[in-house]
Formats: C-alpha cells, structure tokens, sequence
C-alpha cells in the first residue's frame, strides 16, 4: 500500500475521531511542487467557488474534467458538514465557512501529504494539481507525520478488523459499509471474490468487480447505500 493512498483513509478516520486543531492564528502553506503540475494549472486555474452541497462540489469537479467514479456519500468526517469519498482515492468535504476549512486544515497537515482548500471545502486527493485546474483552491502541504505510527498487517496495509460482518450476506454488507470506509470495506471483500486484499497488488477489472458485488447487495438490502 503506498504511503499517499493510506493517507487517504487515515485522514477521514482521524478527523472522525476528533483530533485537536493546533493554534487556528497558523496559516495554511502551499505547496511548491507537491506532483507536476497540469500544463497551464497554476496559470488558468479557475477562481475557487463556495459550494452549497458536497454534491454540489462533486459535480463541479467532474464539470472540469476531474470525475467521480465510484461516489459515496457518508457524513463520516466529524469536522465537516457534508462528505463523501469519490473514486476510492478521494475524500470530499463541505463546511460552515472559513475557519472550520482552517480547523481541519491544521489536523490534516499531520495525516496527509496534499490536499486542497477553498472558501467552504476541502478535497483531500492525490492529484492536487488536478483539482486546482478544475476548480481552483490552494494547495497545502502536509507531513503524513502521523502515518509513521500508524499500526500495520505484515503486507503494508492498515489492519481492521472485519469480524464481526458476515460479507456473504446483504445485511452484513450493509452493516459493514455503514461502519467501514470504501477502501476498507474493498480490502475485506476481495479475498471472497478470489483477489488479493492488499489494494495495490488488485487490477482495476478487479475493483470494479468488488464494486459490482458491493453494489448488488446494496441495491437488494439498502438501496441508499448504491452508487
């Protein structure tokens, strides 16, 4: 598992949980050469919007070219007021204004690498550069010091215990998917389906067929919960 995808994950678990903001005087920092830049990224980029909604949001991304595949909406990030996960690499997220944005700015810093910020949201991502060309927003740079203490199965990734879900049936999927974020609810389902439980040892047909599975059982059990 890369260290930038567990970021990822660890970065919705840990605002859930409520980490303390350091001193809100400290500024945010943009990064000088987080990934290399979309040609004209920082030049053209739009100016950064507020949005009423995360979906809102969503959809001015996709608008710019940046799509949400595999989009979920789950609230679970407790900082914010609206989240959700998009294309299981990013997390979305809305909030009442300015300085909640700079609350959960300064807990990220320690969690992730990247992300970025505009008047009203935060999209934690890999590709920042791509979200500044399609919707603008500051680049912040991060540490991900906290991922250095963060326990670990023998194969890299973050071990979570999943047994106390039956992920043969619709109603433990449900369970499951209620409690887990994507990737961690992926991970558990692929050795069912035959497919390694490390994310980055599975091809993409593969994902997309846990994906598939996932979303059988939702539609049956908890229609809601499909994307």
């Amino acid at each position: 598992m890369t260290r930038t995808r567990t970021a990822l994950a660890v970065a919705a678990m840990l605002l859930l949980a409520g980490c303390g903001a350091t001193d809100a005087a400290e500024s945010t920092t943009p990064a000088t050469a987080a990934t290399e830049p979309f040609p004209g990224a920082l030049s053209s980029a739009p100016v950064a919007q507020r949005y009423e909604s995360v979906e809102a949001l969503r959809d001015a991304l996709g608008a710019g070219g940046y799509y949400c595949t595999d989009w979920q909406r789950d609230d679970r990030v407790a900082l914010a007021l609206q989240s959700g996960q998009c294309s299981d690499a990013d997390v979305l997220m809305i909030f009442t204004g300015e300085s909640a944005v700079h609350e959960a700015a300064q807990n990220l810093k320690a969690l992730v690498t990247n992300f970025v910020v505009g008047e009203n949201w935060i999209v934690n991502t890999d590709r920042p550069y791509a979200v500044t060309y399609a919707i603008g927003g500051t680049i912040v740079e991060g540490t991900g010091d906290a991922l250095d203490t963060e326990d670990e199965s023998d194969d890299g990734s973050a071990a979570v215990d999943t047994s106390g879900y039956d992920l043969t049936t619709d109603e433990g999927l449900c369970e499951a998917d209620a409690d887990l974020t994507n990737l961690e609810l992926n991970d558990a389902i692929a050795p069912l389906l035959g497919f390694p439980a490390d994310r980055d040892e599975r091809t993409y047909d593969q994902d997309e067929a846990i994906r598939d599975y996932k979303n059988e059982a939702f539609r049956r059990e908890c229609p809601a919960r499909a994307s």
